[in-house]
């Protein structure tokens, strides 16, 4: 049944194809943002401003916390200059701010580490698809390393 898909844990290789779904748009709007601005100003280095969402937390039941932390990671690995992360409600709001948190924990635990260790750490949070109705039940920042 439906509802008892949306309550799987993701996988470390869902993980993985969602952050290189989004590194990887990110990046074409990075290259194609500086083949247009090497047309009209040769000299200048164009500053990216991506303008992005809650990509499948609707009717694909992803987890909006995951995927907003997911688009942070893949903006600041594609050099992403500005993200703009359009909520739409305090729903998205919440999600967002808990991402930022998340991402800020694993920063600053490590100012880096290998991809796979990266997506191994938010596998261990244990994420659903679908996110708890009541929004304090998500973990408030991924387990620490080990």
């Amino acid at each position: 049944c439906l509802h008892d898909m949306l309550r799987l844990s993701y996988k470390p290789e869902h993980i993985m194809q969602a952050l290189l779904r989004a590194y990887s748009a990110f990046t074409a709007v990075r290259l194609e943002s500086g083949r247009l601005m090497a047309e009209s100003e040769p000299s200048a280095l164009p500053h990216v401003v991506l303008h992005t969402g809650n990509w499948g937390a609707g009717a694909f039941g992803n987890n909006m916390t995951l995927l907003a932390l997911l688009q942070l990671v893949a903006a600041a690995a594609a050099r992403i200059d500005t993200l703009v992360f359009h909520t739409f409600d305090h729903r998205g709001t919440f999600h967002l701010n808990k991402a930022r948190a998340w991402l800020e924990a694993l920063v600053s635990q490590r100012a880096s580490m290998p991809l796979t260790d990266l997506v191994m750490r938010i596998y261990r949070a244990g994420l659903h698809w679908s996110e708890p109705e009541d929004p304090e039940m998500l973990p408030a920042a991924p387990p620490s390393h080990s």
